[in-house]
């Protein structure tokens, strides 16, 4: 697989300055009440009350950015799958019928997503972290008060569980594009996600890797001012004032990039798999074995 023609469309669709804005806008937006409420002074610390003013005021925003960022989401998956054929940007006002008209089968599909990922973290710990709750009357040892064997159990259930649950991410990632791009429910988005990632593990695994290379870079460069001046004044800047919101924007500038760019590479990495592994014959193969299973 060619992954210059992923990567290389993608570091360029986040330089349209419409797209740019509206993406910055509505992060600047997220961000700008969490610097209101920060606290000025560097060695001040939270105090209780303190401590649910933030939780009063995280949950709300969260709120919004949950189900905004999503409409965003479908916004900017079908703008990127519409850049792609010809390096061309498509119309805003097409985009945005688009999300309208996809953004209720998108939540579905990233609450399901998030469901399937809990179940199969939840399933994997109990099984083998609650298998060890059955060795308690056959071993004496303790560590801290706690039977061993219930302590090693509960890692090996956490470690089993964090693997799995990454595993299904890995394989259900490119199910939100997919629901976007070719229109499909939650349901079949997730299958087609996870039919295409089974037969295209190590391309995948690649993907990934490079794409969180890339992304990680690009947030460094952006994190790296406000780096150099606490180095090299030995102060923190925090709070609501001048630095803060200097460093910010500049943070705020790559990580949009970032985000677009993101956006941008599933689009064209789900566009190569489909030319790679036609979805025809992955139908096939479930036709196939349908017929089997009537037989």
């Amino acid at each position: 697989m060619d992954f210059g023609k992923i990567f290389g469309p993608a570091l360029r669709y986040p330089l349209n300055s419409k797209l740019f804005l509206i993406l910055f806008l509505f992060s600047f937006c997220m961000i700008l009440p969490v610097m209101i409420h920060m606290p000025t002074g560097v060695e001040q610390t939270l105090n209780v009350s303190e401590l649910k003013a933030f939780f009063r005021l995280f949950v709300p925003l969260w709120i919004i950015s949950f189900f905004v960022g999503n409409f965003l989401a479908a916004f900017f998956f079908d703008s990127a799958s519409r850049y792609l054929p010809k390096m061309k940007y498509g119309k805003l006002k097409d985009s945005f019928e688009s999300a309208k008209k996809r953004y209720f089968s998108l939540l579905a599909t990233q609450i399901l997503f998030f469901i399937i990922v809990c179940f199969v973290f939840c399933v994997t710990f109990l099984i083998f972290g609650g298998f060890s709750l059955l060795t308690i009357p056959f071993t004496s040892l303790t560590f801290g008060g706690v039977p061993a064997i219930v302590s090693l159990g509960i890692l090996l259930g956490l470690f089993i569980g964090v693997v799995t649950s990454v595993a299904a991410v890995f394989l259900l990632f490119l199910s939100p594009v997919v629901c976007v791009v070719d229109k499909l429910g939650p349901i079949d988005s997730l299958r087609r996600s996870f039919n295409l990632i089974k037969i295209n593990k190590a391309n995948t695994f690649v993907f990934g890797i490079i794409l969180l290379i890339i992304i990680f870079s690009i947030g460094f460069v952006g994190v790296l001012p406000s780096m150099i001046y606490s180095l090299t004044t030995g102060n923190v800047v925090r709070g609501f004032n001048a630095g803060m919101i200097l460093f910010t924007i500049i943070q705020l500038i790559f990580g949009v990039y970032t985000g677009l760019f993101n956006y941008s590479a599933q689009v064209n990495y789900y566009h190569s798999l489909k030319k790679a592994s036609p979805i025809k014959a992955v139908r096939k193969k479930v036709k196939k074995k349908d017929r089997k299973r009537k037989r």
